[in-house]
């Protein structure tokens, strides 16, 4: 069987179009707010981290300076911010299954009536070798709502975790940071570059 390639455009556009179709179903304002909720705690949780980087280069600074008292009070700040973040990372992980399931039943619901309709399924394979189709169109929008939405908010999570750390970065030393931009240009450049 010859497989036949989308170009991406077409891809895209039709991407676009099943979430506009989603966002503007009745699912579709729960949604919105799952994902504001989502998109604010992952923001708190960089910000954490940011946070979680001063307090650990406070704690090691208190134990190679033997600061008995600082050493303290920082083992309870890491403490402290540790479970903040392992609550917010939590929470993140709830809101983001919670989005994944409300997009999955949305589209399953939507691709079974467009199954249904009009007799499709007569006329999609009349030979009797399709079988099982509502568990295969239930596979399908599973896998495909879990991946994009874990792919997306993977793009989105690295894009706030490096404008988080570049800041730290930056104001520790503005001639560190560009030495690592362009350490990590050049080094992914050659990777691509001796990867062909």
């Amino acid at each position: 069987m010859d497989k036949q390639e989308t170009p991406l455009k077409t891809t895209a556009v039709r991407f676009v179009r099943a979430v506009k179709i989603f966002m503007t179903s009745e699912a579709g304002i729960k949604a919105r707010w799952l994902l504001v909720g989502l998109v604010l705690l992952l923001c708190g949780l960089n910000a954490l981290n940011v946070v979680n980087s001063y307090v650990g280069r406070n704690f090691m600074t208190a134990i190679a300076e033997r600061q008995t008292a600082e050493f303290s009070q920082q083992a309870i700040f890491y403490i402290g911010v540790f479970a903040a973040s392992t609550v917010v990372a939590v929470f993140a992980r709830f809101v983001e299954e919670r989005l994944a399931l409300l997009w999955r039943d949305f589209l399953t619901r939507r691709a079974i009536s467009l199954y249904l309709s009009d007799a499709t399924y007569f006329s999609m394979d009349v030979s009797g070798q399709l079988t099982h189709p509502d568990q295969r169109i239930a596979d399908d929008v599973r896998s495909f709502t879990v991946t994009t939405l874990s792919f997306i908010l993977m793009i989105f999570n690295s894009a706030l975790t490096i404008f988080a750390f570049s800041g730290v970065l930056w104001s520790i030393s503005p001639f560190l940071f560009v030495v690592a931009v362009v350490y990590a240009a050049g080094g992914s450049y050659l990777t691509i570059a001796l990867g062909r």
